[in-house]
């Protein structure tokens, strides 16, 4: 008895923390100008939400400068969801019940990544690169989207944008135990130009194959050669992925080929074979 007890408690104790991220419905009261980031420093976009605008608090982070809360909360904008910061005292909501940010860890980009207003293609895209290299703090994660504060240089302003998870290195003890650059030893050979119909050697499209096939994408022989259904299921998973009507598997596409592989817990070794001598 004392046992089931136990461990009733502790799962409700591992449940907490999720049930304290519930978000937040809410409207703004009066005018409010967006921002980046929670406060001065952030770059700002010049734009506004209208008192009125319903709006959904997602987090909420302390702006010591100001003296206030500073909410991160999602609203529609034009076609796009969007993800930006107001003001808490411009914002009807019970601000104690909006979850506080806790930053993760350090983490840096290894490739030129899209900079998004939220977890998703549905988002907002920024007009602005964050560039492999740059040295960011992890805030969040939603599935394989990573919320991140870096610095930006062509805008001179810090600001907190949204990257696919792959495109991060986080630490060799992030990720279950495992090591983010892990994937990137079991990458393929990559031309110049890409993998693609007429240009890849008979391994690196195998890899594609195996790949995308071990993934949902179709039955798909893993024979080297670049077929129509190949070609179909690259395109599929470029369109689903961000990267557009695309036939062509160059080093971003690749890398997030072989994130997908491993997040749907399919074994590397599978790969191996396919693989640069």
């Amino acid at each position: 008895m004392t046992k089931r007890i136990l461990t009733l408690l502790l799962a409700l104790c591992l449940l907490l923390p999720a049930l304290a991220q519930a978000d937040v419905s809410g409207y703004i009261k009066e005018d409010a100008e967006i921002s980046t980031g929670p406060g001065r420093g952030y770059w700002e976009p010049g734009a506004y939400l209208y008192a009125g605008t319903n709006v959904t608090a997602i987090s909420r982070t302390w702006d010591d400068y100001n003296g206030v809360w500073q909410i991160l909360v999602e609203f529609q904008w034009d076609y796009d969801l969007c993800r930006a910061y107001v003001v808490g005292r411009r914002m009807y909501t019970t601000v104690s019940s909006v979850p506080i940010e806790q930053p993760l860890r350090s983490c840096r980009l290894i490739m030129d990544a899209d900079a998004f207003a939220g977890p998703g293609l549905n988002y907002m895209l920024w007009n602005d690169t964050v560039w492999s290299g740059t040295s960011a703090t992890l805030l969040a994660v939603e599935d394989e989207w990573a919320f991140i504060e870096c610095w930006n240089s062509y805008r001179q302003a810090n600001w907190r944008v949204w990257v696919r998870l792959w495109q991060l290195d986080c630490g060799s003890d992030y990720l279950a135990g495992t090591s983010t650059p892990i994937y990137y030893s079991y990458l393929p050979e990559i031309p110049y130009g890409g993998i693609r119909a007429g240009c890849g050697n008979a391994r690196s499209i195998m890899w594609v194959q195996q790949c995308l096939r071990s993934c949902g994408y179709g039955e798909l022989a893993v024979d080297g050669k670049w077929g129509n259904q190949t070609d179909s299921a690259v395109r599929r998973f470029c369109r689903e992925h961000g990267f557009g009507d695309c036939n062509v598997v160059d080093y971003d596409i690749a890398s997030a080929m072989i994130y997908m592989f491993y997040e749907r817990g399919m074994p590397l070794s599978y790969l191996r074979h396919y693989l640069p001598d």
